[in-house]
This record gives C-alpha cells, sequence and structure tokens, in this order.
C-alpha cells in the first residue's frame, strides 16, 4: 500500500472521529435555550464594542471633512454656483454628523447595559456557577459539553495536520499512486468531507460563541486551579475531571480560611501580606489539619514581648523565621518595618497599663 493512500486512510479515520465528537456533542441538548440567549447576547455585545469602537473614527473622519469645506467656504474668488454647492454638501454632512453622534451616544449607553447581561464576555471577568444557574444552565451538563467541544477542537487540529501530511505525501507520490488513492477519496472521503462541512455550518460550530464560551469556562478553570495550587490539579482540571462547580466550592473554602488566618494576625501585619499568599503550616503527619494557628499565635506572643534594643538583629532574625513558618516572605526592610511597628504597640501597651495601675490608686 503507498504511503500517499495510508495518509488518505489516516484522514478518514480522523475524519469518522470528528463525526463521533459532533454525534456526541448535538446529544447534550440540555443547555440549548442558554446556548439561544447567550449567543443573541454575545453578538449584541460585539456588535456594541464594535460600534463604540468604529463610530468615533467615522465621526473623525466627517468632522475633519467638515473643516476642510469651511475652509474652502472661507475663500474669497468662489463662484455662486460652487458656494451653493459647497453650503449644500456641509449641510448633508452636518446632517451625518449629528445621527451619527446620536448612533454613537445609542451605543455608549447600550455598552454597560449589554456587558451587565453577559458579563464573561470581558476579558478580566470570569465565568461563574451563579451566574450559569441565574441563566437558566444546567453547570454539570454545560462541563460535559464544554469537556466534549474541547475534545472536537482538538480533533479538528488534528485534521489540519493530517491534510498537511497528506498535501505533502500527495506531492511526493508517483502519478500512479495518486490515481489509485485519489479513486478511494472521491469514494470513502469526499462523501464523510462534505456531511461534516454541511454539520459544521451550524451556528454552534460557525459563529465562535461556543468556542469564545468554552474557552472562558476553561480558564476560569484553570485560574481558579492556579490559585488553589494543589499538586496535580492543574493536569486534572486540564483534563476536563473537575466541573467549575467543584473548583469554586475549593476556592471558597481557601479563602475563607486566609481571611481567618489574615483576622488573626495584627493589622499592620496582615495588611502586608498580599492575596496570593497562601498563609498555610505545616500538615501533621497522619492528621487532617496544619500547625498554621499555633504558628500564628506564636508570631502574635513574639511581638506582644518587649524588644530589647541589644537583641534587635537577633528579633528581627527570629520573626524573619516565624513567619516563614507559615508561608509568608518578607524582605529585611518590611521585617523592619514590621519590627519597629511592633515595638510601638509594646510601648503604647506599656502606657496603658500605666494609666491603668494609676486609676486603680
Amino acid at each position: 500500500m503507498s504511503h500517499l493512500l495510508d495518509a488518505y486512510k489516516r484522514y478518514k479515520s480522523l475524519l469518522l472521529q470528528l463525526e463521533a465528537a459532533l454525534n456526541e456533542l448535538d446529544e447534550l441538548t440540555h443547555n440549548q435555550k442558554f446556548f439561544e440567549t447567550q449567543r443573541i447576547l454575545f453578538h449584541e455585545y460585539k456588535n456594541c464594542y464594535m460600534k463604540c469602537f468604529g463610530l468615533p473614527m467615522q465621526l473623525e473622519g466627517l468632522e475633519n471633512n467638515l473643516k476642510q469645506l469651511n475652509s474652502k467656504l472661507e475663500g474669497k474668488n468662489i463662484e455662486l454656483s460652487e458656494r451653493e454647492k459647497l453650503l449644500a454638501s456641509r449641510h448633508e454632512l452636518n446632517e451625518k454628523i449629528d445621527s451619527l453622534k446620536k448612533e454613537i451616544a445609542y451605543y455608549e449607553k447600550k455598552k454597560p447595559e449589554i456587558t451587565g447581561q453577559i458579563p464573561w464576555r470581558l476579558e478580566l471577568a470570569q465565568l461563574t456557577t451563579k451566574y450559569l444557574r441565574e441563566q437558566g444552565a444546567n453547570p454539570e451538563q454545560l462541563h460535559a459539553f464544554t469537556r466534549r467541544y474541547h475534545a472536537y477542537s482538538q480533533l479538528k487540529k488534528e485534521l489540519d495536520q493530517a491534510l498537511q501530511d497528506l498535501n505533502k505525501a500527495f506531492d511526493d507520490a508517483a502519478s500512479n499512486e495518486r490515481e489509485e488513492a485519489i479513486a478511494w477519496r472521491i469514494t470513502n472521503v469526499t462523501p464523510l468531507s462534505k456531511k461534516l462541512i454541511e454539520i459544521e455550518k451550524k451556528p454552534q460550530y460557525a459563529d465562535g460563541f461556543i468556542l469564545s464560551l468554552c474557552d472562558k469556562y476553561t480558564k476560569t478553570c484553570m485560574q481558579h486551579a492556579s490559585y488553589l495550587n494543589k499538586p496535580g490539579l492543574t493536569e486534572k482540571v486540564q483534563q476536563g475531571k473537575i466541573p467549575l462547580h467543584q473548583l469554586e466550592d475549593l476556592v471558597a473554602i481557601r479563602k475563607q480560611k486566609q481571611e481567618h488566618y489574615r483576622a488573626l494576625l495584627p493589622d499592620y501585619v496582615a495588611v502586608e501580606i498580599f492575596d496570593s499568599i497562601h498563609i498555610k503550616g505545616k500538615r501533621t503527619l497522619g492528621v487532617l489539619k496544619t500547625n498554621t494557628e499555633d504558628k500564628i499565635k506564636a508570631i502574635n506572643a513574639f511581638l506582644d514581648t518587649p524588644f530589647q534594643t541589644a537583641n534587635e538583629e537577633q528579633d528581627k532574625k527570629k520573626l524573619k523565621q516565624l513567619f516563614a513558618y507559615i508561608n509568608v516572605s518578607f524582605d529585611s526592610a518590611k521585617i523592619t518595618e514590621i519590627y519597629q511597628k511592633a515595638k510601638e504597640k509594646q510601648r503604647s501597651a506599656e502606657v496603658d497599663q500605666i494609666f491603668s495601675k494609676i486609676n486603680e490608686l
């Protein structure tokens, strides 16, 4: 069997896989109403932002034309007939400018309204389970659809590569091999290829909406996985094994814990720890809990204990080490700043104690 015919058979095999993938997608009809509504909003959003970008440029061009017309009308040696033509052109241009300004105002007003209806389209926004449910979607079924859609997209990439290999094999093949392969293609590949082309003309594959939605879903899941930073989690998310709502639950638990840990620390310390930093101690072998709270208590006790000037450098090193126990790293300048603030708090506490004793007399 020729190398070219092998390439055609490989291509047909991928086409059959693609057909199966499309059939699987068509079976997932649970969110069709959601898809239809979101597709309309998607294109309204896209059109609105294109208008807000393009119309001001058109307006600028018309206003420049108006300036040129006005400059011509200021000329002294213009014949009456020419002046009348220029005035008529200016009137027409002013009407276009007024109409364009109204259109710009309409889309500028509409932009925040449509954005509020489809917030996931914003570059920095995330897709949320809450939004999906509010819009009538089934998050579990959407996860299944997204997983299958990405499998379909991967097959499309493999087909593109297979087609490149096929074209190269065709160029390298002898004439008799080409004739044999072409005859096989006409019977085995061409009808299937035409069938798939027609299927892919459906709106869900042709207009870019589903691709955008599925990409946002996956991107949001990956952002959650990155935040959680657990071993093996990213790989599982990439494989579509963990749905969005489960990741959101894990993120909520993590954030709640982080807020709790920050609340245990003095304000002047907590404010210096970035949101991206996960405060965490070590997990004791065989025990589900970590020693994080104990380590935070040790930090607080150290900061509350009056510092001795002679031990300043040693205390700073100790403080840096205590923070390291909860996965927080500060440079020397920041450690010095925290040390000085703790010292001020200690002095203030000493003064309060003195006044308290005086009041007791």
